[in-house]
């Protein structure tokens, strides 16, 4: 019962991970558009867009912070191996229930970090050099990313210690991520 309570929470995360990794994909295109008008412009017309540093450096963290999830979900990271593999399936569920629960206690840090983190920064006044940009909406960016991800890595996580494997991301009806693959690939 409350193994199929957790897919179904994971697939709304899915979708929230999915939306969001959008919306990064999109700040990107945006970054790299604004990075080919500001070199046109600095090099053809001798005058550079001001702010452009800071408008990119506040954007990558969008980038990186919004495709987070997604990318933890589909296995889209480097992966090490420390840990060996086992020939008995439980021990291995277990073995990565481990790793997803330390890698959970990292994300909670880092996402409760980036709360305090902002509080600290609007507090202070901090913002970029150029144009001042508030330095607070990105921590708060930041600690939504490391938060979602944590979710998302402690339902695995209950999952894994249930016994079951965990399910393909599903991006809609009729495509599915099979994450057990050492690629990923659209079935």
């Amino acid at each position: 019962m409350i193994v199929t309570e957790i897919k179904k929470l994971i697939q709304l995360f899915d979708r929230i991970s999915l939306a969001l990794a959008l919306v990064s994909g999109g700040v990107l295109v945006c970054l790299v558009a604004l990075t080919f008008t500001d070199v046109a412009f600095r090099y053809v017309f001798s005058s550079p867009f001001i702010g452009t540093q800071d408008l990119i450096a506040m954007g990558m963290v969008i980038v990186f912070f919004f495709a987070l999830p997604l990318t933890s979900r589909i296995n889209g990271h480097i992966v090490v191996d420390l840990l060996p593999e086992f020939s008995n399936d439980k021990l291995n569920m277990l073995r990565e229930a481990f790793v997803k629960f330390l890698t959970l206690g990292i994300f909670m840090l880092l996402g409760w970090e980036g709360v305090l983190r902002a509080e600290e920064a609007d507090m202070m006044g901090e913002a970029t050099n150029m144009i001042e940009i508030p330095y607070r909406p990105f921590f708060y960016v930041l600690a939504a990313g490391c938060s979602l991800n944590a979710i998302i890595l402690a339902l695995e996580t209950i999952l894994l210690i249930a016994g079951e494997r965990i399910d393909s991301l599903k991006i809609d009806d009729g495509e599915i991520i099979d994450m057990n693959d050492s690629g990923t690939k659209v079935l």
